[in-house]
């Protein structure tokens, strides 16, 4: 079960989608990673994005800004091919 959590920065909210606390006090966040071997490139991705973190490369896959991305999960949901995944980053300060 993954907990909500928004942490301000002195810059940018963060909206985190955690295992646990030690991440927001760690300064981490969840992202989008895209498996670019298996993206057909479809766009629907890029749709749902509400921070238009995700744009496509050339037509070929598609790639998500990690700054702008705020982990909602929403492209994966979208994701007819399924080939888009979450990973925890440390947040620059």
């Amino acid at each position: 079960m993954h907990c909500f959590f928004v942490v301000k920065n002195s810059f940018i909210n963060h909206f985190l989608y955690l295992e646990n606390i030690n991440d927001v006090v760690n300064m981490k966040k969840r992202t989008a990673l895209v498996n670019r071997e298996y993206c057909v490139a479809c766009g629907c991705c890029l749709k749902v994005c509400p921070q238009n973190a995700i744009s496509v490369n050339k037509g070929i896959f598609a790639v998500v800004d990690r700054e702008l991305c705020i982990g909602c999960g929403k492209c994966a949901i979208e994701c007819p091919a399924s080939v888009i995944e979450f990973e925890v980053i440390e947040i620059a300060e």
